[in-house]
């Protein structure tokens, strides 16, 4: 399967291909393509047959410890093969055909344990000469709920979990799993964006999975694992450290002899430093919550 160069193609605003035809008999094509095919159901050979969640980190958006959630910025693409729509390349000269969105069958894939998600779709759906079809591909928005334990603060570290799996048609439809071979486990993390207040801990591991519901069936999904580690230096020298040493300097108060007459003074240094160390926290707070 050509997968890699059919993701790669769909990255950005726009498809391009050099070995294209965009004349009449691709079109022809296309329409013979879609009186064979329906877009409201499986096709009749997706039976056992999988589709791919290809799923990447692209942003550690923010991370809201009271509400519980993590917002992230996701690369994913979802393809299939179907050898029954492939083409011929001696008949047909061109390799792959890009057609709009929810022309060829988008399964039927939500998300588990996300409260919220935000597509953008720039491109449309892509269908190679070999049968694989990328049905959507979208850089989107999701905000995890995951749970926060800060009894280590500011060394904590936290596991979010959430999942992607069918929704209306079971495992015995169709199936659902990782392409071992393109992302054997792990999201590759190629284009991740390091963020300035948050570790993403390597590897985010992926795992295929199977969801039973009552009497409904077997539900397929993949599972992700995202691990979290706060840089603690933030903390550490704009926090912790004027606080330790205010409170050094606060108890030398007690050891001055009052004959020196220096008490005055020292009680005008705590105050001064602590009004510095005050405003360089505000200061602080400010400059982080406008980062994100």
């Amino acid at each position: 399967m050509r997968v890699t160069r059919l993701l790669l193609l769909l990255i950005g605003a726009g498809v391009t291909s050099g070995k294209m035809s965009n004349g009449t008999r691709e079109q022809e094509f296309i329409q013979e393509l879609l009186d064979s095919t329906t877009a409201n159901t499986p096709p009749s050979d997706m039976m056992n047959n999988t589709v791919f969640v290809f799923t990447d980190l692209y942003q550690l958006v923010d991370v809201q410890e009271k509400q519980g959630l993590v917002h992230l910025k996701l690369w994913i693409y979802i393809y299939y093969q179907l050898p029954s729509i492939g083409w011929n390349r001696t008949e047909y000269d061109f390799e792959f055909i890009t057609v709009k969105k929810n022309t060829f069958w988008n399964p039927d894939l939500v998300w588990y344990d996300v409260m919220d998600e935000v597509y953008s779709e720039p491109t449309g759906q892509a269908l190679s000469w070999t049968g694989v079809v990328v049905a959507k591909t979208a850089l989107m928005n999701v905000k995890v709920s995951c749970p926060f334990d800060v009894t280590f603060f500011p060394y904590d570290r936290h596991t979010c979990v959430f999942s992607i799996g069918q929704w209306l048609n079971s495992n015995s439809t169709y199936r659902v799993g990782q392409d071992r071979v393109y992302q054997p486990g792990s999201m590759m993390l190629n284009y991740f964006v390091e963020s300035d207040q948050w570790h993403v801990i390597r590897p985010v591991t992926i795992q295929n999975g199977v969801r039973a519901f009552a009497d409904f069936g077997y539900y397929d999904m993949v599972t992700y694992t995202l691990r979290l580690e706060r840089k603690a230096q933030f903390f550490v020298f704009i926090l912790m450290v004027p606080t330790v040493v205010l409170v050094l300097v606060s108890c030398l108060t007690f050891l001055l002899p009052v004959e020196s007459g220096e008490k005055v003074s020292q009680f005008s240094f705590v105050w001064l430093f602590c009004s510095v160390t005050t405003k360089a926290n505000f200061s602080c707070q400010k400059m982080q919550n406008g980062a994100q």
